[in-house]
């Protein structure tokens, strides 16, 4: 009874913080080169590093570049 208790004052905490994240879809109709991204990655200058099948692409936050 004291762990879905103590799991009930969790939620009721965490909730909140879930409901701040957004997510955005981004597809070939946004720039993006290919449909299907096999790898992603961020470097330290903050760009997302997005590899296709065939190509490579650098996404700065606005737009697309090969």
């Amino acid at each position: 009874m004291l762990r879905l208790f103590l799991f009930i004052i969790c939620l009721t905490f965490v909730t909140p913080l879930f409901s701040a994240i957004q997510f955005y879809h981004l597809g070939t109709e946004k720039g993006l080169t290919e449909p299907r991204i096999l790898s992603i990655t961020q470097d330290l200058g903050g760009f997302i590093w997005l590899a296709g099948e065939y190509s490579l692409t650098r996404f700065d936050g606005n737009q697309f570049k090969l």
